[in-house]
Order: structure tokens, then sequence, then C-alpha cells
């Protein structure tokens, strides 16, 4: 795990941009340029006093050890890290394109079938990946952990905050996490869940794509849970954007959204539905030729952003922090002659 570490501080090698991208599980990601080579990043700024019992220290040094492990087209990856008095950065592939929902919520409606197709397709292939060569679970899928590139070509699963690997075969995990919206059922059941719990989750992505919405949602978390383990899907009957949206993809949500996990459908079985892309023509990654909805789908649709259950609260930095950090304003960065050669 050590090699993961750059010894140093990151400012020698980075500029940090203050103003926020967003939130992570347990911390902040900000911008951020390598000095030398002018690469831009993205930085997860963790204090280290939010981790002050080794429970919670675990879980950082585990995603990082996760994400070292992964090297994958759809998957967020890892540059380096580096550790100070007060901060653990952690350096990633930074995606300009924003998260998903930022992206459907500037739209003000949902995606086109052909471009959420290409999109679920690069995400299955990424959670393939995860579970069957690493025995990741992501644990947090959702639409704000889904990163677009600049050009909104290709998505990738970002976020290991809550993510875990099976040590054995059959081994179960009984931790409740994720975003409300987003978690299996089978979760709140308290005996044990696997893979599978991410299969559900993408069943809501696709489902949020198509209409801007979530297929189980109630203001009141116990209400929402009823749902969700009830797992009575609506379409047209409840929102009428569903009635320009194929059987076929309604057909594949809800083999997904199946509330039992052995009936559920698999990754590889996604693949065979007549609503995916042939896998073998990789079609997924062709060109989007089509990237507008339908003139008639329903506009100014938008969404808030679900918090994770483990997601930290944050409290305003001390001047001590604030020294620590250097930020600078991008503003200031962008107009004045900073010098970024080490």
């Amino acid at each position: 795990m050590g090699q993961v570490y750059t010894k140093g501080d990151i400012h020698d090698h980075y500029i940090i941009y203050e103003k926020p991208l967003g939130k992570g599980t347990y911390g902040t990601v900000h911008e951020g340029v390598h000095k030398e080579t002018k690469k831009p990043i993205a930085v997860k700024v963790l204090k280290k006093d939010r981790f002050k019992n080794d429970k919670l220290r675990e879980k950082v040094r585990r995603e990082i050890d996760l994400m070292k492990a992964i090297k994958h087209d759809y998957v967020v990856n890892l540059e380096e890290v580096f550790v100070s008095n007060k901060f653990v950065f952690i350096c990633i592939e930074l995606c300009t394109g924003g998260d998903l929902l930022q992206f459907l919520n500037e739209r003000g409606r949902p995606l086109s079938e052909l471009r959420s197709k290409r999109y679920i397709g690069q995400v299955v292939e990424a959670l393939t990946y995860l579970h069957d060569e690493k025995k990741i679970v992501h644990r947090d899928l959702k639409p704000e952990n889904l990163l677009l590139t600049g050009d909104k070509r290709t998505i990738k699963l970002a976020d290991f905050g809550l993510s875990n690997q099976l040590t054995s075969e059959g081994n179960n995990f009984f931790t409740m996490c994720g975003s409300l919206n987003h978690i299996a059922p089978e979760v709140f059941d308290n005996k044990g869940y696997d893979f599978r719990v991410d299969v559900w989750a993408l069943g809501v992505v696709l489902f949020v794509m198509l209409s801007v919405s979530y297929p189980f949602d109630d203001p009141i978390r116990d209400k929402a849970v009823a749902k969700i383990k009830e797992g009575k899907l609506t379409f047209e009957q409840t929102d009428p954007i569903w009635k320009r949206i194929s059987m076929e993809a309604k057909d594949l949500i809800q083999l997904i959204l199946n509330t039992e996990p052995d009936q559920r459908i698999t990754l590889n079985q996604i693949w065979d539905h007549p609503w995916m892309p042939e896998r073998k023509n990789k079609m997924h990654k062709q060109p989007l030729d089509e990237i507008k909805s339908p003139k008639d789908a329903k506009i100014n649709k938008v969404m808030a952003r679900s918090m994770s259950k483990a997601l930290f609260q944050a409290d305003p930095l001390n001047n001590e922090e604030l020294a620590e950090l250097k930020m600078t304003q991008k503003e200031e960065a962008e107009s004045t002659d900073v010098k970024v050669t080490g």
C-alpha cells in the first residue's frame, strides 16, 4: 500500500483550486493542476480529525487500496496520494463533464434511449470488471457518482468511499450504507447482501436517465423504504413522460428492479436483453448519432442531490487548516502570471 503514496508536500506538485467541485463520501473534491505537466486532476481532500477511530481510518485506507487496484476505461482512476499534518489528499482523474445528475438537471429533461444505452453499457462493463475481476461491490452507485468526460460520450464510475471487497466465495455484507433511493431492498432486511445490490442501483440509474425521477420516492424515509421493499413500479400511470419510452426499456427496468435478488437479472443477462446494444458490436463505444431527447419530452425536470448515509457533515476550517491547504482561486491563477513549474 505504501507505493501509492507520494512523499513530500502536495503543493510542490499541484495547484489546488479553492472552489469545490462537490462532496465525496468523506471529503470535499477540488479541481487541481499538476505544476510541471499541466495535467488537470481532481483532488479529494479529507480532514484527518474526521477519522479519529480505527473503523473510519480503515475505511479511508480501504478506499485508497481499492482504487489503487482498479484500472478500467469506465472507472475514475487514482493518480497518487499525499498526506500532510491535517489532511489526506487523494488525486484522481478529472472528468470535466460533471456528474450525470448535474447533466440531467442542466438539460431539464431525460436522456434519449440511444444515449442511455451507451451509458448503461459502459456502467455494466465497469461493474462486471469490479465484480468478476476484483470482487469489489461499489455500494453507492447513483447519478452523482457517474462522471462524464468533457465531450459527454463516456461515463465513469467514481467514489469508492463505501465500497468493499469480498474476501471469499459466499461471503455477504451486512453494513447499512448507500443513498436511500438507490439502496436495494435486501439491504434493509439485515440478512446479508452481495454484488446484486449494484445491479439494483443500476436499474434506478436507468430509470432516472429516462425520466429524471426516482422509481421509489417519498419524503418520509420509512415510506420510501416500504416502497423499495414492495418494488411496485408505475410508469405512465404516474408520469406521462413514460408514454414515449419503449416497452423494451421498461421491461429491462422491471427485470433489474426485482426485489428478489435470486430472480434479478444479472449483468451478463442484461447484454442479452432486446433493449441493449449487441455487446459483440461494442455499440456503446460508437459515436452518438442522436444526442437530443424527443421534442415531446417533458421539460424543466430537476432532481435534488441524494445524500449517502455515510456522508460527513462539513464544518468550517480553522486558520491553521486553511494555511495548510494553500488553495488558490481559479480566476486568480488564470488571470495572473502564476509560476506553475517546480
